[in-house]
């Protein structure tokens, strides 16, 4: 399968793996921005410190509705 069509099913997968119906774009572009991230650096670690730092936003920002 060529690269976009590959990047676009994991990404739909990335964001359905999420179960967040209304978040599912951001997921998605989430996912698909990790995968180009992937094949440009022949490595993981890229699209895992991009995830990290989606997460510790996503964290960041519930703490601060909390508090």
């Amino acid at each position: 399968m060529p690269f976009l069509g590959a990047n676009l099913v994991q990404a739909a997968l990335f964001a359905l793996a999420h179960d967040q119906v209304a978040s599912y774009p951001a997921y998605f572009l989430l996912g698909f921005v990790a995968g180009i991230l992937r094949r440009r650096s022949g490595g993981m670690a890229a699209p895992i410190v991009l995830h990290a730092a989606n997460n510790l936003l996503a964290a960041l920002v519930m703490i601060r509705h909390l508090g």
